[in-house]
């Protein structure tokens, strides 16, 4: 039995974009502009013999505070939260080459940070999130291997934990991965009763001790909208350990230069009417601009560029992050720097600086101007 008791606890301001059309006010998507977070992550692991058990809890409790516009004038309007979730909770048992999972597992897979294209279940993992704590779907799975070859067959019953949410019950999955000298390939598939299914692969080359090469590709009715996404991407490693790292992500599925201006098009007479007429007007305001949100795709437009650059992960003294997104369709993107500094053996503090660019009728510049959170990590045991 091994245990891991860490606590976290750290505050954001974020400054909105007091003129976005599909934000006006803050009314629609009501983002926090202060919020202060303590949160716990226990882990638990236990083996014997073949089998071992996973378990990871989360307990956070978050109070908010909307800003003045948000609760139709009142001054400090704020919000309290709290829960306890199991983000994994496993049995495993190992025989020789074959492995049969049972509980809640984080099923994420592929080289890729910006976006997982052949995952049906992650297409955002969490990767750039430097905060981030995702959770896993329930499922059942059973490898295979057989030398090079491995061959997983599974069953999903439910995916409501995963952030944001996607609903994917009962979903029957199988992967095959060929791990090659300095390569390695997959394919997978999902399938839903009644649903054209996903298929999805993913390939990656290491040519030398520094450089990585690696694609995924994914093509998908299950998460609307439907469409081919695919990602092309490089890492390098420099000689003091940092890793540079560029992708190239295309998103068949989101929205041309036209399309996304018709959208802004729509939120911006919505709130006019809502302005001009305000009881029915904001009812509008509040529900139409959703329900476009709703309908969007994951990523608003469809080429993408992420740029990363990160200190060497063996050395967590001093732990950062800088990282670029740029939407190349409507030219806006995001700025992100990540420091930790471990200041005792057990405690750590962390600042989180991130800064967007675009006009306000572009994804990145429509609603979030620039965020600042600041914290520490105690490592109890």
């Amino acid at each position: 039995m091994s245990t891991a008791l860490e606590s976290w606890g750290y505050t954001s301001q974020t400054r909105l974009r007091s003129d976005s059309p599909i934000n006006p006010d803050n009314i629609v998507l009501r983002v926090p502009v202060e919020q202060a977070v303590a949160e716990s992550r226990l882990g638990l692991r236990w083996s014997l013999d073949s089998t071992d058990a996973v378990f990871d809890f989360r307990a956070w409790a978050q109070r908010s505070w909307l800003g003045p516009e948000t609760s139709g004038g009142v001054p400090d309007h704020t919000q309290n939260h709290s829960q306890v979730n199991l983000t994994q909770g496993f049995v495993r048992i190992k025989r020789d080459a074959d492995t049969v999972v049972a509980g809640r597992e984080l099923l994420t897979w592929g080289p890729a940070t910006f976006r997982s294209p052949s995952n049906p279940f992650y297409f955002d993992a969490g990767r750039t999130q430097p905060l981030a704590a995702i959770s896993g779907v329930d499922l059942v799975r059973a490898t295979h291997g057989a030398g090079p070859w491995r061959l997983t067959l599974g069953n999903v019953f439910a995916t409501s934990e995963i952030a944001p949410p996607i609903h994917l019950p009962q979903t029957r999955f199988a992967k095959v991965d060929y791990q090659g000298e300095g390569h390695l390939i997959s394919i997978n598939v999902a399938l839903r009763d009644h649903e054209p299914g996903f298929v999805g692969a993913f390939a990656q080359y290491v040519p030398s001790d520094e450089w990585l090469l690696y694609s995924e590709v994914g093509n998908s009715s299950l998460p609307a909208p439907s469409g081919n996404t695919w990602l092309a991407g490089a890492s390098y490693t420099l000689e003091n350990g940092h890793v540079l790292t560029a992708e190239w992500l295309h998103n068949s599925g989101g929205l041309r230069p036209k399309q996304l201006e018709q959208l802004f098009d729509t939120a911006q007479r919505i709130e006019a009417l809502a302005r001009h007429n305000p009881l029915p007007g904001n009812v509008w305001l509040g529900a139409l601009p959703q329900s476009l949100l709703d309908q969007a795709p994951r990523l608003f437009g469809r080429n993408y560029l992420w740029l990363g650059w990160q200190s060497n992960p063996q050395d967590t003294r001093l732990i950062w992050r800088a990282e670029l997104t740029s939407n190349i369709t409507d030219g806006s993107g995001m700025a992100m720097l990540y420091v930790e500094k471990n200041l005792w053996t057990r405690l750590s503090a962390f600042v989180v600086l991130s800064q967007t660019g675009g006009g306000q009728r572009t994804e990145f510049g429509s609603t979030i101007d620039s965020r600042l959170t600041i914290g520490a990590k105690v490592f109890a045991f």
